[in-house]
């Protein structure tokens, strides 16, 4: 990942077949609709996320989040997790 102006972008890639061309991949699965959802309740619309799949050279997806820092103890009190 990296961040610039403010923002943070991250992409996760990998090699295998990718996606069904006859599917919306954000609405027909579990795991990306969940992704977007939560980005959306997190961020609103201060957000992007890309899908990027060739054929037979895998899938990346592309995140941009707004740059937030968090205290060293990121909230927790002593004990919790």
């Amino acid at each position: 990942g990296a961040h610039a102006n403010g923002r943070l972008y991250l992409e996760v890639a990998d090699d295998g077949p990718g996606l069904a061309k006859d599917r919306d991949p954000m609405t027909s699965g579990v795991g990306l609709s969940n992704l977007a959802d939560r980005l959306e309740r997190l961020y609103g619309k201060d957000h992007r996320i890309e899908l990027n799949c060739r054929d037979r050279e895998g899938l990346s997806v592309c995140l941009e989040l707004p740059l937030r820092h968090s205290s060293p103890d990121l909230g927790l009190r002593h004990g919790q997790t």
